[in-house]
This record gives C-alpha cells, sequence and structure tokens, in this order.
C-alpha cells in the first residue's frame, strides 16, 4: 500500500505536535487539532518565506508587500481559487505577486489618477455585479458578502487616489486584479463541476 503524500510542514507539525500532547498529557482530538493549528502555521509561514525571498532577491520587497497587502485586503471579502496543495499555492502566490510586481516595476507601468479612479470603479462594478462573495447567516448590510467586498475595493480606491506615487497606485490595482481574477477563476472551477 503506497503512503498518502505528506508535505514538510505536514510532518513537522506532526512531529511537533506529538511531541507537546505527550509532554502535556493531552488527548487525541487535542493533539489533532494543534497538529492541524500548527500545520497551517507553517504552510503560511513557508510560503511568505519564498515569497519574500524572491522579491529579495529581485530587490521589490515593498512593492510586493504593496500587491500583497491589497491583495490580502480583496482577498478576506472574497471567494477565491485555493491551490489543491501547498507547493502549487506557494508557485501561484510567486508568480501573482512577486513576479508580476517585478514586471510592473521593471516596464515602470504606472497609473495616473484618473486612470486608476476609472480602472478601479469599473472593478468595484464588477465585484458587485459578477462578484461571488463569502456568505454570512446575518443579513445586516455590512455582513452582506457582496456589500464588504464592494466596501473593501472602494476603500483601496480612495487609498489609491491620495497616492501622490503613480507606482503605489499599479501596485494597489495589481493586488486587487490578481484577487478578483482568482474569484472568477474559483467561479469558472464551480461551473466545471
Amino acid at each position: 500500500m503506497s503512503e498518502e503524500y505528506t508535505s514538510l510542514e505536514e510532518r513537522i507539525s506532526r512531529s511537533i505536535s506529538k511531541k507537546f500532547g505527550m509532554k502535556l498529557q493531552l488527548s487525541e482530538l487535542d493533539t489533532a487539532k494543534m497538529e492541524y493549528g500548527l500545520s497551517i502555521l507553517l504552510v503560511d509561514a513557508f510560503k511568505l518565506l519564498f515569497i519574500y525571498a524572491s522579491a529579495f532577491i529581485l530587490h521589490i520587497v515593498p512593492e510586493v508587500f504593496m500587491t500583497h497587502l491589497s491583495f490580502v485586503m480583496l482577498r478576506r471579502t472574497t471567494k477565491s481559487y485555493h491551490a489543491s496543495n501547498s507547493t502549487i499555492c506557494t508557485v501561484l502566490s510567486i508568480f501573482f505577486l512577486v513576479f508580476l510586481s517585478f514586471l510592473a516595476t521593471h516596464f515602470e507601468l504606472n497609473t495616473t489618477r484618473s486612470a486608476f479612479a476609472i480602472i478601479t470603479f469599473i472593478l468595484c462594478g464588477v465585484l458587485g455585479m459578477k462578484g461571488r462573495a463569502i456568505t454570512q447567516k446575518r443579513v445586516n448590510f455590512f455582513y452582506n458578502g457582496k456589500i464588504r467586498m464592494v466596501c473593501v475595493g472602494f476603500f483601496l480606491m480612495g487609498i489609491g487616489l491620495i497616492q501622490p506615487s503613480d507606482q503605489i497606485r499599479t501596485l494597489i490595482f495589481l493586488g486587487m486584479a490578481v484577487a478578483t481574477f482568482l474569484m472568477f477563476l474559483q467561479k469558472r472551477k464551480d461551473e466545471v463541476k
């Protein structure tokens, strides 16, 4: 019988949680909870390490941080595509956050205030009309997933409009565009099923 593939992060978290579970005399369920939490923590830590190490090598850490920040803010409100394992997630993150930021910086793709306002307004409209949001049990205005998604989009648009730097506006838009693209990728994946 072949053993199921386990990632490095899962093996490390299993080892650590077993040692702590034995030392603290935790139940099997508590040890499993600890293993799951450690696994998530290690996957995210390794992913961030690879993303920012790549950015450091390319000398674009602030640019990647700006793109990553706007991406995460919008991503938290959308039901976006998630990779099937941590390796694919890391590779996609490096492509979307590091490589695209590098291209935007290297080719000096700068967005003026008026162009940024127009394209982010269109993007917010797309999010509101076609977007797929996390469903909430409460029907309260701000807890509606689509409303939150559009509010975050307009918040990022406002931040971009007050920025004096055209490059920062471009990076904010890049993060928003990647989050929106992944949302549509997930929607397409759900339609194929």
